[in-house]
């Protein structure tokens, strides 16, 4: 142990024993800046089974501090990048907890910005309610390490709720391990903030883990800052002695692929169809497409598909009650209780050179501009085997840097299954793609990314769905380190084009959906406007947002997301209440609550104004534009005379309304009207807003 100082806080006493006899008694760390994403020293202390036992693992490493008690000093990074909730925010939501394994509706799991110890923080939120009473923030997959035991710490402040965090291996475990789920307690009891630590011991067999959040069993709330996962090396093996099941499954595995390929018709078995419905995907997900739909993982030869062979492909979805997502003779098979397996005889990578055994002629450089010298090739031992990746190895003066694949041709009526390695603990690594289109909407996300500001310590698979949006007609696969400092490595891009499962019949769409919850919230505030102090209430307006969509920025840097009013009221010359929601950079305070801004979300915030009005006079068009002449609404754009034979009745919804019919002719190929010339008033914004109908506009 070298003389450093210890790190800032007291020691945390946990004194929990591993299944090899040793106790893990506490730590020492700045627990603060290691979830802020720096690096530190963590001082930890073990007590040895006996007097007599030594550390078996890296013995130089370890100091003796009293009889039996052994202790190590290691500079470590957290593996969840972002856990002070303050840095990657991805689409509002913290970017190293995407998941929830209750699948709670999204309102409950909200970032909050709150005064704590002196200063505005950002914290995550689980908000429960009578209907949620069970929610989570949960991170992806994180691939473990041999004999490296996981230290999960985090603050935590109870607001009438039951909080508690923990992890759950993923793996396949002797039969006597029945509950493969663990959890941390806290460490003093005390009021206010509290913190939680424990020590995850990895399961024999454990492959994978996810780290969770949780506020279970109740209605009221919780909040999580500060949170940590820092792996500790162990003093011995952990299961000396004891064996997995992991080679066995994976021989399973194997041997459903085999059988396909030798006889095809063999997915008609039921004998086979048990065994898949059993096993499940190798590769195992939870995520939810728009179509309702939720895509539970995938299985194949991996290896083999990245070289440019054509091996099945089994995908396994959990579909919406009642949906069929397509015919048996197109490969989807219903494994009941809403599971489906689609089967692809023959699936096709369609990233050229994924695997980096050719070189880097197939991947372009160009994006940031970053010199050749941050774009190289490496040897790595991953799983056991040698294999070439790519690294984008930044520097202190070049930070970004990026590989760009050929673009390739968006299939009809297709997802993309994207899957792919990376390595790289000191980068902020990224793996995405980018579409492209002649009429792909503005307002869309071009760019998407299957991991985002990712710094794993060891080899880590990330996998999942990519659905292109509206209007996309080509793609290209994004390998990035953003603003990291040193390499990152990537290996295996995969991108494998399937059919989409069809969504239920007559379901609604999204947008009808949000647009009917919104105004029912916007009519509940009406009613009683007190709801602005009702943390469920604040959390379902995030997750419905306005009842209009805008997707406007501004050269501020805040783009206004829509808004949620009574445009009828507006129209008509009156005053209503009007929700604006904006999206501005994390962090950035736009006023106080009293000026009507309420946090929705890291990023997130909703302006409230009761009693806003519209500023065109006769918008509905209701007034004779005789009367309303003064007023200037509607006028001729070109004479600025009122424009009354411009004006019609028609049946829009269930009723009849006046309309400005508005006609070109061969004679002009221009018509119009205008308002008056109306005021503007400083360091303020407008919202025009109107309902059109066409017949033969080109």
């Amino acid at each position: 142990m070298h003389c450093g100082a210890i790190p800032a806080g007291s020691f945390q006493l946990l004194n929990q024993t591993l299944p090899n006899g040793w106790t893990f008694l506490g730590y020492f760390a700045d627990e603060r800046a290691l979830a802020d994403g720096a690096t530190g020293e963590v001082w930890t202390f073990w007590q040895a089974p006996t007097l007599e036992t030594k550390p078996e693992i890296d013995l130089e490493k370890w100091t003796p501090v009293s009889p039996g008690v052994w202790g190590r000093v290691d500079d470590l990074r957290t593996l969840i990048a972002g856990g002070n909730f303050e840095q990657n925010i991805v689409n509002g939501r913290p970017g190293a907890f995407p998941n929830d394994v209750y699948r709670a509706q999204a309102a409950t799991r909200q970032l909050r910005r709150i005064d704590r110890d002196g200063a505005t923080n950002t914290v995550a939120s689980l908000t429960n309610d009578a209907i949620n009473r069970n929610t989570s923030f949960a991170t992806d997959r994180i691939g473990v390490q041999p004999d490296m035991a996981y230290l999960l710490s985090a603050e935590v402040y109870n607001l009438q709720g039951n909080p508690r965090i923990g992890w759950r291996w993923n793996g396949i475990f002797p039969d006597r391990f029945t509950s493969p789920e663990g959890t941390a307690t806290p460490l003093a009891a005390k009021d206010g903030w509290q913190q939680f630590a424990g020590l995850a011991a990895p399961l024999p067999g454990a492959s994978s883990f996810q780290a969770w959040l949780v506020n279970s069993g109740t209605d009221g709330a919780a909040y999580f800052d500060d949170v940590t996962l820092l792996p500790l090396p162990a003093p011995a093996p952990l299961w000396p002695g004891i064996p997995t099941a992991a080679v066995e499954r994976a021989q399973q595995h194997e041997d459903l692929l085999a059988q396909i390929v030798n006889y095809p018709a063999t997915i008609d078995d039921p004998a086979w169809l048990a065994r898949a419905s059993t096993l499940g995907p190798s590769n195992r997900a939870e995520q939810i497409l728009t179509s309702g739909w939720t895509f539970l993982g995938y299985h194949t030869d991996e290896q083999a598909l990245v070289a440019g062979a054509r091996p099945p492909l089994l995908l396994y979805f959990r579909g919406p009650e009642g949906a069929i997502p397509g015919a048996r003779e197109d490969g989807w098979i219903d494994l009941g209780s809403g599971r489906w397996l689609f089967v692809q005889q023959q699936a096709q990578n369609v990233v050229q050179n994924g695997d980096f055994e050719g070189g880097l002629d197939t991947w372009s450089t160009d994006f940031f501009e970053a010199p050749e010298e941050t774009h190289a090739l490496t040897v790595s031992v991953r799983s056991g085997y040698t294999t070439t990746a790519g690294v984008l190895a930044n520097t202190e003066i070049y930070s970004n840097s990026s590989f760009i694949s050929p673009p390739e041709v968006v299939a009809p009526d297709s997802i993309y299954l994207q899957a792919g390695w990376l390595y790289g603990p000191t980068g902020r690594s990224y793996i995405g793609r980018q579409w492209s289109g002649r009429v792909l909407d503005e307002t869309q996300t071009a760019a998407t990314y299957l991991a985002g500001a990712q710094a794993p310590s060891s080899w880590q698979h990330f996998a999942g769905i990519a659905e292109p949006p509206p209007g996309a007609e080509n793609f290209t696969v994004w390998l990035l380190n953003y603003l990291g400092m040193g390499p990152a490595l990537f290996d295996n891009m995969l991108m494998v084009a399937l059919p989409a499962p069809a969504p239920l019949v007559g379901a609604a769409t999204l947008e009808d959906a949000n647009f009917g919850a919104a105004v029912e919230l916007f009519k509940e505030y009406q009613a009683d406007p007190a709801l602005l102090n009702d943390e469920v209430w604040l959390s379902n307006l995030a997750l419905t947002g306005p009842a209009r969509q805008a997707g406007s920025a501004t050269d501020g840097g805040w783009t206004l997301l829509g808004y949620t009013t009574d445009e009828s009221v507006l129209a008509g010359g009156l005053a209503a209440p009007a929700f604006f929601f904006w999206q501005g950079p994390v962090g950035v305070v736009p006023g106080d609550r009293a000026q009507g801004w309420h946090s929705l979300d890291a990023d997130l915030w909703v302006q409230i104004v009761d009693a806003t009005t519209s500023v065109l006079p006769n918008g509905n068009l209701e007034i004779p534009v005789e009367e309303a002449a003064a007023g200037g609404f509607p006028l001729d754009y070109a004479t600025s005379v009122p424009a009354a034979d411009r004006i019609a009745f028609e049946l829009r919804d269930t009723g009849v309304t006046s309309v400005v019919t508005l006609a070109n002719d061969n004679a002009s190929e221009t018509d119009g009207v205008a308002s008056a010339v109306l005021p503007v008033a400083p360091e303020q914004s407008y919202v025009l807003a109107a309902w059109a109908a066409c017949a033969g506009w080109r």
